[in-house]
């Protein structure tokens, strides 16, 4: 008798943590150096169509170097630029590095829209072109081009809202 009263809970609960993943995978949201910086490009830019903003004005951390891993990059290549390793999920994400005289100071991984951007996705393109990432100084200047997600979770991304792409002006 005691068994069967436990049997029910226990697939409510079973139910439940699968409908979040479900649901988590339909409605990706951005990792926590999207948000900061689309907030603060949000503040600064305002209304403004055309808004040029500075790296570093896009995290309150210390830091003086960005790196995004994209998707595929190798775990060598990640080594290489960085002088060690990071944990990167090499088919949904990128990993945004934040780096303060060579060493790590802030690493978060991003999802990353594959046949679109998500709402709140942050994209900054600076560096050396043909490189497999991108690598910028904190002071590089970058050109805000702010595009729209709609919403359609039957084609892999979910909420709809404003996206970001910034760069870099030479």
């Amino acid at each position: 008798m005691r068994r069967k009263g436990l049997v029910l809970p226990s697939l409510a609960v079973a139910f439940g943590l699968i409908g979040y993943a479900v649901f988590r995978e339909a409605h990706p949201s951005p990792g926590p150096f999207d948000k900061e910086a689309a907030q603060r490009i949000r503040k600064l830019c305002g209304s403004r169509t055309d808004c040029q903003v500075r790296l570093h004005d896009l995290s309150e951390r210390d830091w003086d170097t960005f790196y995004s891993f994209g998707p595929g990059t190798t775990d060598e290549t990640v080594t290489r630029a960085l002088g060690t390793g990071i944990s990167l999920d090499h088919d949904l994400e990128r990993a945004v590095v934040l780096t303060k005289h060579g060493h790590i100071v802030f690493s978060a991984a991003e999802i990353q829209g594959v046949e679109h951007p998500i709402a709140g996705q942050v994209d900054i393109l600076c560096g050396p072109p043909n490189q497999p990432f991108v690598r910028c100084s904190s002071d590089a200047l970058l050109q805000v081009d702010q595009g729209t997600t709609e919403g359609d979770p039957a084609r892999g991304f979910g909420v709809g809202g404003p996206h970001y792409t910034l760069t870099e002006v030479r």
